[in-house]
This record gives structure tokens, C-alpha cells and sequence, in this order.
């Protein structure tokens, strides 16, 4: 099944796609060719596709059942939007489109999978232990790296954190520093206000010695709703690696403690004043409910866009945050961008990240979840996470899981216009290490993008990936043009076009591509 649209576009060295979906029973094909035809192009391009299917692997136990995400009851979301649900224990042939597991299954994935048109849920760089979506020991030694980089400026949005026991010493000697501070203790792994409990400097020191997790420095001066505290649960999305692209959901939650806030030491006990999570009487409001909370105050108390701002910058630098690997392997100066053993778009990875903000409107990183829920226990008796949930996957599948159906031949024309420009132009210098350099074709490239099983990995189809583009890279600009067409309830933090102020993250040298992308989304955002 193919479909050659007619573009009326004349000029020289058109560029010529073709998009590909081979082994999964469906081929599809888009051509811009060069052509002085006057006849119309259509409005539309369809696709017939048979129903998606998704494969879900609970370790080497089929019959996990990890409540929220990688388990059963996620897997009912994807039955209401018409994918159909294979199991490791089913047929074990490559025919399947998405990957969604509870975390990255090192030991299932055989040579060669995912293959280009299909999508694994995590990306394997992600430990599901370490990292800064890992264990809480493991999110502080993350944060701590990249505030040694790149200052404490920077990287300032995390509490002051010790690991237990094996940091007490060195928690007393905060403690001496500042006597009269209030401490949060948490257990490494904990879910659900598990283990969480507020003590101070008089606290027998054999309670904290005999405990194993963190402590935080707690935030005694957090912005407060209705007299109660409460933290934002965001979700993050980094939709591809190489390049690195990072989205904002604009659909999330504002958790509300049970009782009102105080810091008199008769409370530390009642963790229905100090824990906003759901599991200890927390109300769960949707983000929208916040942002009338914001709109209630007295006018000019807040300015909303630049609030959204911090809270996007705190996205970023988690997001790049990740490139930490673990101690075991030193500090490498390459980054964990570069550790992803499989082919680039073909993984994503969805973050539930807690923030708390202080009164004076500071974001304050309580933790990432990676795998976060999607489906609760109790369904019935938690209506907001559900309506959450569901409006979170709605938007979610069909920007990075879905193969997209219809392709608007306007959007093409404009993809072929934008790329004539990138071509013509010169990727400005981006420090002594990555001079500028003229964007041209790689030779022997005949500017095709294909998902077919054959060309991955061909002479034609790679390069150096240091002077020009491949196709691989044309397919990935094509990636990163057709989801900043279709964001809807998404933002994208980074790269954003007209904004380089992040780019100087990346340990060691940035990726070509990524170079190549952050140029082509100013394009495509207006800035150049």
C-alpha cells in the first residue's frame, strides 16, 4: 500500500522521504518528489492499520502483577485504547509495536530489538536502581555529581540529604551547624508515606543509627493551601535520547495534607500534617485545581508563566541529570546519553516527579518515580488519579508509542521546506570543542527514511555522526518535526528553540545530533 503525493514545489535537491513500516504487516510509504505538476495535493494521507499490539514482560514471572504500571491493571488502559496485549508467555514472535514494562528488561530483549518501528517503554541507559530516578540514596549521589559540574546555582532544588547510617556523622555535624533544623527521614525504597517520619537534633541518635535510607533537611516554609501543605506530582517525559528531547505534561496533580501545617514538636508524630501522599488521608486535586489556587491570591503575589518556567527548568536538569552513571563506573566524561546500546528512537521513559514549593515559590525536588502509577488499587475511591491517569495516557501513546496514521500533506510540504533551509545552512560553533560546520548530506545518502528491517546499520544509512547528516538523522528530525506538531497537553522543555541555556549540561561533548536537532527546532519555533 503506498501513496506518492504530488507537492507543486520546484527548485533543486528536493528532498525525497519515505517512511516504511515493514514486518509489522503494514507498508507505508511517503514521497516528495521533485514535480511541475499543477494538480492539487491531497488534504490527507491515510494508512490502513490493524489494531496496535503491546507486549508487556514482568521479569521472568508472566504473572507479576505490579499494580499501576507494569502490571495487569495498566494493561487494562491500553485495552480501552485499542491496543492488544501480548504477554511474555504468548507467541514470542518480533510482531508487536510497544514494549511497557515496569522497568528496562535488560535479559528479555534479544540482538537487534527493538527494531525501528517499535518502542520499549524504558530506555536500558535508565537503571531502575540508579540514577536520578532511582533509589533515593542513588537521586541525592546523582544531584551531588551534577552540582559538583555545574554549581550549586544550578543545581540548588534538592534538600540537603544524608544517607543512613552510614552518613550520621555527618548528619550531626549539620546538625551542630544548625541546631533548631527539622529533618525529614525516609526509607531508601519506601512507597506511600512508608517509614516517613519528622525528628530534629533530639532524637535519640540509636533511632537513626538503627534506620537504613535518607534524611532531608525538611522544608519548614513551604507554600501552603488552605493552611495545609501540599506538592505537585509532574510527569516528564524524555521521548528520545539522541538527541535528548524532554516534555513537560501540562495534566497533573496537587496532593493536599489532611490537617493543617505546623511545626510544634507535638507534631512530628501525626504524619497526616506532614506527609501530602494519598496513602496517610492526603485529598488529591488535579494541576488545574492549583492553578486556581494561584489565581485566587491577592493579585501580583504570583506571576504564573514564570513559576511554569522554574518548574520547567527543574524538568530539564533532571532529565540531564541522568547522564550520572554509577559509581562502579567512575565518571565518565561521555555521559550515560551515549550508553544506549539500541537504535535511537526507539525508547521512552515517563517520570512522576514530586516537587514541593516553598513560600517564597522556590521548586523543591522531592523525589522521581520512575514507572510512577497509572491505574490505581482502588479505582472508585481515588476518581481524581483516574481521570488524571487517563488523560495522561490519552496524550501520551499517540506522541511517543503510537505510529502515526495520517499525515496532513501541508505538514509534509512544510517538513521539505524547513529541511531545504537546514541544509543551506551553517550549525553555529558550540564551544572549542564542536567548531561550526556547514550542514550537508553525508555521501552516499539518497535521503531516504525508512523503517524497514534492512537498512539499519548499511553504509548508506550511517555516518560518523560528526559532519553530516545520515539518514538516520533525517529520520530523527523528521521524529522531532511531527511531535512538536501534535503536543497538546505537552510541553517541550528542551530543546527549545529560541532558549540554548541548558545546552552546556551535556557531560563532555554534546552529541552532532543533538546539535543538528537543537538548529532544526529553531527553525521550526521560529527563531532562525
Amino acid at each position: 500500500m503506498s501513496f506518492y503525493p504530488r507537492l507543486t514545489r520546484g527548485g533543486q535537491n528536493r528532498l525525497k522521504i519515505v517512511l516504511a513500516m515493514v514486518g509489522v504487516g503494514v507498508l507505508f510509504r511517503m514521497s516528495l518528489p521533485q514535480s511541475t505538476s499543477t494538480e492539487p495535493p491531497p488534504a490527507m494521507i491515510s494508512l490502513y492499520r490493524r489494531p496496535l499490539v503491546v507486549r508487556t514482560f514482568y521479569y521472568t514471572n508472566p504473572n507479576r502483577a505490579h499494580v499501576g504500571y507494569g502490571g495487569r491493571s495498566a494493561a487494562e488502559l491500553f485495552d480501552q485504547h485499542g491496543w492488544t496485549t501480548r504477554t511474555q508467555s504468548a507467541d514470542v514472535s518480533n510482531d508487536w509495536d510497544l514494549l511497557w514494562t515496569f522497568a528496562p528488561q535488560y535479559h528479555a530483549l534479544p540482538p537487534g530489538i527493538p527494531q525501528r518501528w517499535q518502542k520499549h517503554n524504558h530506555c536500558l541507559a535508565m537503571s531502575e536502581s540508579w540514577g536520578i530516578h532511582g533509589t533515593k540514596e542513588s537521586q541525592w549521589q546523582c544531584y551531588v555529581e551534577m552540582r559538583r559540574r555545574f554549581g550549586p546555582g544550578r543545581f540548588g532544588f534538592m534538600p540537603e540529604t544524608f544517607t543512613f547510617p552510614t552518613d550520621l556523622r555527618q548528619w550531626k555535624i549539620a546538625t551542630d551547624a544548625s541546631p533548631g533544623a527539622l529533618w525529614i527521614l525516609k526509607s531508601s525504597a519506601g512507597a506511600r508515606g512508608e517509614g516517613i517520619q519528622v525528628v530534629n537534633r533530639a532524637i535519640h541518635d540509636k533511632k537513626l543509627v538503627e534506620s537504613k535510607g535518607v534524611i532531608q533537611r525538611y522544608v519548614s516554609t513551604p507554600l501552603l493551601v488552605n493552611d495545609r501543605k501540599f506538592h505537585l506530582r509532574l510527569y516528564v517525559v524524555i521521548s528520545n535520547l539522541a538527541p535528548l528531547r524532554v516534555l513537560l505534561s501540562t495534566t497533573g496533580m496537587m496532593m493536599v495534607a489532611a490537617e493543617e501545617f505546623t511545626v510544634d514538636p507535638a507534631s512530628f508524630t501525626n504524619r497526616r500534617v506532614h506527609l501530602t501522599n494519598s496513602a496517610v488521608g492526603a485529598t488529591v486535586h488535579t494541576l488545574a485545581d492549583f492553578w486556581k489556587h494561584i489565581d485566587s491570591l491577592p493579585r501580583g503575589t504570583v506571576d504564573k508563566k514564570s513559576l511554569w518556567a522554574s518548574l520547567s527548568d527543574l524538568a530539564v536538569k533532571i532529565a540531564f541529570s541522568s547522564q550520572v552513571g554509577p559509581p562502579s563506573q567512575g565518571s565518565t566524561a561521555e555521559g550515560r546519553f551515549g550508553f544506549e546500546p539500541r537504535q535511537s528512537g526507539t525508547c521512552f521513559d515517563l517520570f512522576g516527579v514530586d516537587v514541593m514549593l516553598t513560600s517564597t515559590l522556590e521548586p523543591v525536588l522531592l523525589e522521581v518515580n520512575n514507572g510512577p502509577e497509572l491505574k490505581s488499587v482502588t479505582p472508585e475511591s481515588h476518581p481524581v488519579n483516574e481521570a488524571v491517569h487517563a488523560e495522561l495516557l490519552d496524550e501520551l501513546l499517540p506522541l511517543v508509542a503510537t505510529p502515526r496514521s495520517t499525515f496532513k500533506s501541508a505538514e509534509m510540504a512544510e517538513f521539505q521546506r524547513l529541511t531545504d533551509r537546514l541544509l543551506a545552512s551553517t550549525l553555529p560553533a558550540g564551544g572549542a570543542s564542536n567548531p561550526a560546520v556547514r550542514i550537508e548530506l553525508c555521501a552516499g545518502v539518497e535521503l531516504q527514511v525508512d523503517y524497514s528491517t534492512t537498512w539499519w546499520g548499511s553504509p548508506a544509512a550511517t555516518s560518523d555522526a560528526s559532519t553530516c547528516i545520515s539518514t538516520v538523522d533525517i529520520l530523527t528530525l523528521w521524529e522531532s518535526f511531527d511531535e512538536s506538531k501534535h503536543l497538546v497537553r505537552f510541553d517541550r522543555v528542551y530543546p527549545v528553540g529560541c532558549d540554548d541555556r541548558h545546552t552546556d549540561l551535556f557531560i563532555g561533548v554534546e552529541p552532532w545530533i543533538s546539535r543538528v536537532n537543537r538548529h532544526w527546532l529553531r527553525l521550526i519555533d521560529g527563531c532562525w
